[in-house]
């Protein structure tokens, strides 16, 4: 999808922002997945944040800095073992917890958000956002 924005006195166009899971985001609990974020090369950006939405949380910003991370946390770094291997590719790898069924998670970039991935953790209950009532007999 393209999509238009003006910052500052410019106007820019970005092809967008891809966020992909490593192997699937139906996992079993404590199950190592990849979070892979593609970011379009045009215009060039700054960083990449990968973010929980619901709870709001932030996991990890990262910067490329010649295919490596510069500035980069150490929870980023140690526990999410992150990587930018190129300026539109970035990496985070996670364990997803059982509190993590139903948690959509997405990729940003300076201008535009990721596609919105939700992990389904087998063997778990689905939260739901709005209160259920079920009436027996």
């Amino acid at each position: 999808m393209r999509s238009l924005h003006k910052y500052s006195e410019y106007l820019i166009f970005s092809v967008g922002v891809n966020l992909t899971v490593i192997p699937s985001s139906n996992v079993d609990v404590n199950q190592s997945v990849t979070l892979l974020c593609d970011i379009s090369p045009e215009p060039p950006f700054l960083f990449a944040i990968f973010r929980l939405q619901n709870p709001a949380s932030t996991l990890c910003l990262l910067e490329p800095n010649n295919g490596g991370c510069k500035n980069t946390t150490d929870p980023c770094r140690i526990q999410y073992n992150a990587s930018c291997p190129s300026d539109t590719k970035y990496s985070i790898q996670v364990y997803v917890p059982s509190n993590w069924n139903g948690v959509s998670v997405i990729c940003q970039s300076l201008f535009d958000d990721s596609n919105s991935v939700t992990f389904f953790v087998k063997g778990t209950v689905i939260r739901f956002k709005f209160p259920i009532v079920i009436r027996v007999g």
